[in-house]
């Protein structure tokens, strides 16, 4: 490459974003950087034996790669094969190291767009966080040694100069990337839990927290809005006196004439004194507001499963009945080919109808008609083909705003240090629908109404609209039914876990004994726990409060079955119960409904009956989290 040449590539790469204007650069004696193909085997007239014709080209178009990406790798590989120093290289690469490369980045970018179901999205390669490229790592099968000074090579500062973005992590400084290239493929497994690293789903507390606190955001703003509201559960929570002490369909009709002028290039002051007047401010509104819009993504993404490029082709008008059930419907790509677009609809539950209500109210403040798009009127990308109107979110876009919104609503650090993935919507809700398919306790109520739906669902319906019931049939519920059954022995049989209950010091002592004599028999714990497994789910039904072994009393005995309430039984006082922590949120629940009974007036005839109860509860609660 001639020096002016190499200048004039330092100069462009220190400006930024230089993708398109190196597109016709020569890369090879018969190749551009923009053509689909590299080829560097007229240039390479002698070479060693070992060194064949396909370590010598690259078809960037051989995997499902998106057209922006590809752009941006040719450049970078530019950069990398002509100028290495702009990577702090000493020397220039080979054409036969260079092609491997890029293959390998290839691979694993195609692994990581195909498993989210982005291909045909304007993503970028500084889209792409550093939890993407963790599970793109897991199970990959491809030629490891290079993936380290590839991922080195994509993923840093100098590159993100040359594409005109800013990296989201650095894989050259990055430490779990490192610990995983160190690893054996076959060793290599994903941290769901425990760092904050949960990159597949929602734990339990993760998911209760983002339903309630958007549920109740969701509700709060149609009550003040005077909109129509379908979910009729009762939540604690209010905004702050600047919002909750004004007219919000006031507020809000001062604040879309302010927005709007602003984006035509006016600034209507006067509003903004208005406002402070009164005790509120257009920041306070725009918070308000923006809590709601996230709120109502976040609904829609937990209680439908969807991913991202379902949810984001969700727009203005999407709601409809079909076959008696409320449907929310979106385009999406039935196959690779961009031509293939198609509706699909999913069944919605009320309070997913509640949050596109809101969203829909939300357009004044919007310049998108997506549903998933951001409360402002100017910024976001231009529509393809001229059309009116801004797209929504970008991938990265949203992902930046819903952790933004996770942030703000965490109120115990439940989501510190965590990565939010849009993924992990889908996921979240097949392994709750597999609890549930499990009979464990519901973390919501709104759960119970999606397995609800899924089961009344018929099976042709499942099909074109069942998506919540379609997941209890996917691979994932697969995994999940396999690790909470695990879970479930682990609870009941091992001889460290605690148990309460009716039956609980008879079957901890039958649990010691059998276990001290089928290790005394030269049976390992893993063996003897996955023999139990087996047997399990005929021996032990879950009760929601306990788990019940289904012997009935003696013929002719005299007692019968313990009540609390509307249950057939009370488990910790039946000798065929036994109760494991698992079930702490039903006690809990237990306590908390007799307490609101035993605080109402109109039921003071049932006084001792709730005391009870609540002292019942708070001693099982007490029994399961000693020590």
């Amino acid at each position: 490459m001639k020096e002016a040449e190499v200048q004039f590539l330092l100069d462009e790469a220190k400006k930024g974003a230089c993708c398109e204007l190196v597109a016709n650069i020569r890369v090879s004696s018969v190749s551009l950087v923009g053509d689909l193909v590299w080829d560097f085997v007229a240039d390479t007239k002698e070479r060693a034996r070992s060194i064949d014709a396909t370590r010598l080209r690259i078809n960037w178009g051989e995997r499902q790669i998106s057209p922006r990406i590809v752009a941006e790798l040719q450049a970078i590989f530019l950069y990398y094969l002509k100028i290495p120093s702009w990577f702090r290289g000493k020397r220039n690469l080979k054409a036969q190291t260079v092609v491997p490369r890029a293959k390998v980045i290839l691979r694993l970018l195609e692994k990581f767009l195909v498993a989210n179901d982005i291909l045909s999205l304007d993503v970028s390669l500084a889209d792409i966080t550093e939890a993407d490229v963790e599970s793109a790592l897991i199970g990959y099968g491809g030629n490891r040694s290079e993936l380290k000074p590839v991922l080195n090579l994509v993923f840093s500062a100098a590159a993100g100069q040359i594409i005109g973005g800013v990296m989201k992590f650095d894989a050259k400084t990055n430490l779990r990337i490192k610990e995983i290239l160190s690893k054996p493929k076959q060793d290599v497994v994903p941290e769901d839990t425990g760092d904050g690293r949960e990159v597949r789903w929602l734990t339990d507390e993760q998911f209760a927290e983002a339903s309630y606190s958007s549920l109740a955001r969701v509700k709060d703003f149609l009550l003040r809005m005077g909109l129509p509201l379908l979910n009729e559960d009762v939540y604690e929570y209010a905004p702050s006196d600047a919002i909750a002490n004004h007219d919000m369909k006031y507020l809000f009709g001062q604040y879309v004439e302010y927005r709007a002028a602003y984006a035509g290039g006016g600034r209507k002051s006067y509003i903004e004194k208005r406002l402070r007047r009164h005790g509120t401010s257009i920041g306070e509104i725009a918070g308000y507001l923006q809590e709601v819009n996230m709120a109502s993504q976040c609904v829609v993404g937990l209680y439908t499963g969807g991913r991202f490029s379902e949810l984001t082709s969700l727009r203005m008008g999407c709601r409809s009945k079909a076959d008696g059930y409320n449907v929310v419907t979106g385009k999406v790509f039935k196959t690779k080919s961009a031509a293939d677009l198609s509706d699909e609809s999913w069944v919605a539950i009320d309070a997913v109808i509640d949050a596109v209500e809101a969203l829909e109210a939300l357009a004044p403040i919007k310049g998108s008609s997506y549903l998933f798009s951001q409360n402002n009127l100017m910024t976001g990308a231009d529509m393809d083909n001229g059309a009116e109107g801004k797209k929504g979110y970008s991938y990265s876009g949203f992902h930046v705003a819903m952790k933004k919104y996770f942030t703000k609503i965490d109120r115990g650090e439940t989501f510190a240090g965590w990565v939010f993935n849009s993924h992990q919507f889908k996921h979240s809700l097949t392994r709750q629908m597999i609890k549930a398919n499990l009979g464990m306790p519901y973390i919501s109520y709104q759960l119970k109404h999606v397995y609800d739906q899924a089961l009344s669902l018929p099976s042709e319906a499942t099909m074109v609209y069942g998506n919540s019931a379609a997941l209890l049939q996917s691979q994932m519920a697969g995994f999940f039914l396999s690790e909470f059954k695990k879970q479930k022995v682990e609870k009941i049989f091992s001889p460290k876990s605690v148990v309460s209950g009716g039956g609980a010091r008879e079957f901890a002592q039958r649990r010691q004994d059998y276990f001290e004599g089928m290790m005394g028999a030269g049976f390992t714990k893993p063996e003897i726990m996955g023999e139990l497994g087996r047997l399990t789910d005929a021996v032990f039904a879950n009760t929601a409060l306990g788990y019940c072994s289904g012997r009935k009393d003696d013929p002719g005995g005299s007692e019968g079955a313990p009540c609390i309430g509307q249950l057939r039984c009370n488990p910790n006082q039946c000798k065929n119960a036994v109760i494991t922590d698992e079930h702490i949120p039903g006690w809990k629940a237990v306590r908390d409904h007799n307490m609101e009974m035993l605080n109402d007036p109109r039921f003071f005839y049932g006084k001792e009956q709730f005391e009870a109860a609540v002292a019942e509860a708070n001693g099982v609660i007490a029994s399961l989290t000693v020590g």
